[in-house]
């Protein structure tokens, strides 16, 4: 299952190249924020890496994640004051984060109340997102997809709630901690195939084509001249 959900984070950002959505930042910067992920992920499969390496970009990887998720969601967040609540979140989510590095230093414990912080602010985020596209009666396919993608990013983190509540506050056994993983697999496989139905409902815009100039095109209709 594991290598299932590695091999998924890589499939948005190859979507988005064969089908030409390069151009859309939010599914931009969603794919690329897919493929870290997968990236990470990628070096637990990997045997003649230390351990230690791989938990310490692990703390590293959470403590950028949520604020990378926030500024996600900035690229599409309505209406303008929630647009500059998006940017005091990320602000305040990283002043958090910081004083924890200076108190503990990067380790497992470095992240634990900023990671509830972040869950908060990024669901929350995600809720407001989707009520707001709810409200709208005449939604565009660009939204209907923005609809799935945050979809697939509620389910995330909303189950990432449960793995974070087992984890910090609710001990650390070996077999805890491999239903955890397990959790985290499963959910990434779902939250990645939600993504790649919704990546292939885009329609892309219709190229306009120029008018023809000469002797009987012109930008100017012809009149007859008697």
């Amino acid at each position: 299952m594991g290598a299932i959900s590695v091999i998924l984070f890589f499939a948005p950002i190859t979507v988005l190249i064969i089908r030409k959505l390069w151009s859309d930042k939010f599914l931009r910067i969603f794919s690329i924020y897919c493929a870290i992920e997968g990236l990470v992920n990628l070096l637990d499969f990997i045997p003649s890496i230390p351990y230690q390496f791989i938990a310490d970009l692990n703390i590293i990887y959470n403590m950028v994640d949520f604020p990378m998720m926030l500024f996600l969601i900035y690229q599409i967040a309505v209406p303008e004051k929630f647009k500059k609540f998006m940017k005091a979140s990320i602000l305040v989510y990283i002043a958090f984060q910081l004083f924890y590095i200076f108190q503990l230093g990067i380790q497992y414990d470095a992240i634990k109340y900023p990671m509830g912080l972040g869950l908060v602010l990024v669901i929350g985020s995600v809720l407001w997102m989707l009520g707001n596209y709810l409200q709208r009666p005449d939604l565009q396919n660009r939204q209907k997809v923005y609809m799935m993608v945050l979809a697939s990013i509620l389910f995330d983190y909303g189950t990432f709630v449960v793995i974070y509540i087992f984890d910090y506050f609710m001990g650390d056994s070996t077999s805890a901690s491999k239903d955890n993983l397990l959790l985290y697999y499963a959910s990434s496989i779902v939250g990645m195939v939600i993504t790649i139905a919704a990546l292939m409902l885009v329609r892309n815009k219709p190229k306009v084509r120029k008018p023809k100039e000469g002797i009987f095109y012109g930008r100017q209709p012809i009149t007859e001249i008697y």
